[in-house]
């Protein structure tokens, strides 16, 4: 998915490209995000958009 966010419209030079190899948080809360319990097809979208959401709230370093 990542990849798609990349090769689209969003693409952008500002932001760098990060292999994450390990869990980059230190405590337990998750960021108070629950694991999603619906899996079907329109609860994977719903996740999607949360998730594009989530992308386009974020500020480059």
């Amino acid at each position: 998915m990542a990849e798609e966010f990349r090769a689209g419209p969003l693409h952008d030079d500002s932001y760098e490209a990060l292999e994450v190899t390990e869990p980059m948080q230190t405590d337990s809360d998750s960021c108070g995000v629950e694991a999603p319990s619906d899996v079907s097809p329109t609860g994977n979208t719903n996740l999607r958009w949360k998730m594009l959401h989530a992308v386009m709230k974020l500020r480059p370093r």
